[in-house]
């Protein structure tokens, strides 16, 4: 646990100093969705039938449910919803005073709070918590109500108390971590169009499924979760130590061009850590307190192999032709090219320009510009006041990102996978009014998208990554995310046992998957039932 939260505070703390530089105002995300495939063209149909989809801003849609944007027309004849008047679809809602109360996590993991719900003015605010507090402002005065949150280190019991006393002091549970529980209720029984644009659809599907003919919903996501998009996976750049591979003449590419172009793989980021790395004492090994400079750093998790495995867009667990959890495996899935992808994932760590070392070091490699690329386990960039105790200046360093590289160029897209920190909402049982909690999560969901989500996305872009074209290269990432249940329900197993094979070079899917997915398959039939039984 304590390399755990020394490796959270230090990630997270890629901000305070990183403020001091902007990269200037660029376009935001945009919200439309686009297909994907799950492997190669031979596998289509049967990944068109795992019903596994990507798309832009973070955004994904399964094909159970489908974005949509409707033109509308205010009052005056305005068609530009800007966040600050009513929806035209929840011109009528009038909470009467209502008040809807989240109970959310605090103090886990290194300083993971969540802090997208409520925040207090200090004097000092940045755009993120000044987006906050106008959002929830402008939800309380339009629609007559008020929004409280209450932080615990342990929010799932305050829900559960609630249930076992017959209170409803709790409407909203967010935790970080995925949980099943039998105090919580089936999102699919609340009247809520899951359909619009501020609902993150694959995240949604990957959290549904159908059991006895009934939809069922853990929970959902969206443009007001924050932290599922800290939560994305990706790569951090050091752009100064990737000039001077470029000058050294030992590479020629053009990393964000080869990027926006579609063609940045796994064999073009080995070419760019052999290129990078210096070995500064001479004596053939790489080792970070020589001040050697490596091509690629990752600390020691699973992590960055989770990542590399996930860049093809596949995932562990998906629906069948019922929309039930199924693992993946060799009838739904080309299990060749999963065998392929993992040999070459592997050749990332078996390079002798790649470096394996502690949570707080990988951090300090990049700020000491010792490495060309760092696996951090997310994107979480903005403010934390934790950076001056470790001693770690960014504030001169052009830091960008990039997604993870593609398996090969006739891969169609690039895939960010989000962590499993990224865990959504849940609504208690407890609640009384089903119509005013679907309407709140509508109007909070609209809000938030229009309001909340694009001063993230700025503050990201303008205060925190510091090299020009940063910002091009968050959008491409944001619109690559995608979920896989197989992550998060970690009982399943398979994402395991795949990053062992990628780190251990030991590659044997062929011969284990049969076995594995036989296995993953028995524990999700069982979540599926005990789902649909504790939240039915």
């Amino acid at each position: 646990m304590k390399k755990i939260l020394s490796l959270f505070l230090a990630v997270s703390m890629l901000a305070l100093t990183l403020l001091l530089a902007a990269c200037g105002d660029k376009k935001d995300p945009d919200v439309t969705t686009e297909s994907t495939k799950q492997t190669t063209e031979s596998t289509s149909e049967s990944t068109s039938e795992s019903k596994t989809t990507s798309s832009s801003s973070g955004e994904s849609t399964g094909t159970t449910t489908s974005a949509t944007e409707t033109e509308t027309t205010l009052p005056g004849g305005s068609t530009e919803l800007t966040g600050k008047e009513k929806h035209p679809d929840f011109m009528d809602v009038n909470f009467g005073g209502k008040t809807f109360n989240f109970v959310t996590q605090k103090g886990w993991s290194g300083g993971w709070d969540t802090y997208e719900i409520c925040a207090e003015a200090t004097g000092k605010d940045d755009l993120i918590t000044e987006a906050v507090i106008s959002r929830n402002s402008v939800v309380e005065d339009l629609y007559n109500c008020k929004i409280r949150e209450t932080k615990s280190d342990d929010p799932q019991s305050l829900v559960d108390n609630d249930i076992a006393l017959g209170t409803n002091n709790y409407d909203f549970l967010m935790r970080l971590w995925y949980n099943l529980s039998s105090s919580c209720m089936n999102i699919a029984n609340l009247d809520i169009d899951l359909s619009h644009s501020w609902w993150n659809q694959d995240y949604i599907d990957t959290f549904s499924f159908d059991y006895n003919g009934k939809k069922v919903i853990h929970s959902i996501s969206g443009k007001f979760n924050l932290i599922m998009y800290d939560s994305i996976n990706t790569l951090f750049v050091d752009m100064d130590v990737y000039d001077r591979a470029v000058a050294s003449g030992k590479t020629n590419i053009d990393l964000y061009q080869t990027v926006k172009d579609g063609t940045w793989t796994v064999e073009k980021m080995l070419e760019l850590m052999d290129a990078a790395k210096v070995d500064v004492n001479g004596d053939s090994q790489l080792n970070f307190d020589d001040g050697d400079i490596f091509g690629f750093i990752a600390h020691k998790n699973s992590i960055s192999e989770y990542a590399f495995f996930y860049s093809t867009g596949i995932k562990t667990v998906m629906k069948d032709d019922n929309n039930q959890y199924v693992s993946i495996n060799a009838s739904n899935t080309d299990m060749a090219y999963v065998s392929r992808v993992i040999d070459e994932a592997t050749k990332v760590y078996k390079s002798p320009a790649f470096g394996s070392i502690s949570e707080l070091n990988s951090v300090k490699a990049l700020a000491n510009g010792q490495s060309l690329f760092s696996a951090q386990w997310t994107i979480r960039l903005h403010s934390n006041h934790e950076f001056v105790n470790y001693g770690i200046d960014f504030s001169e360093k052009r830091i960008s990102v990039v997604p993870y590289p593609k398996f090969d160029e006739n891969q169609e897209d690039y895939h960010s996978f989000i962590f499993s920190r990224g865990y959504g909402l849940q609504v208690s049982k407890a609640i009384t009014d089903h119509t005013a909690a679907a309407q709140f999560l509508e109007v909070f969901g609209y809000h938030s998208e229009k309001l909340l989500y694009p001063e993230y996305i700025k503050c990201i872009k303008t205060q925190c990554l510091c090299d020009e074209g940063a910002g091009e290269m968050l959008e491409i990432v944001l619109k690559s995310t995608f979920v896989d249940y197989g992550h998060y329900n970690t009982n399943v197993g398979i994402i395991g046992r795949i990053s062992g094979m990628i780190s251990s070079g030991k590659n044997n899917i062929s011969k284990a998957i049969a076995s594995a997915s036989k296995a993953a398959d028995d524990i999700l039939a069982t979540y599926m039932k005990d789902s649909y039984d504790k939240l039915n």
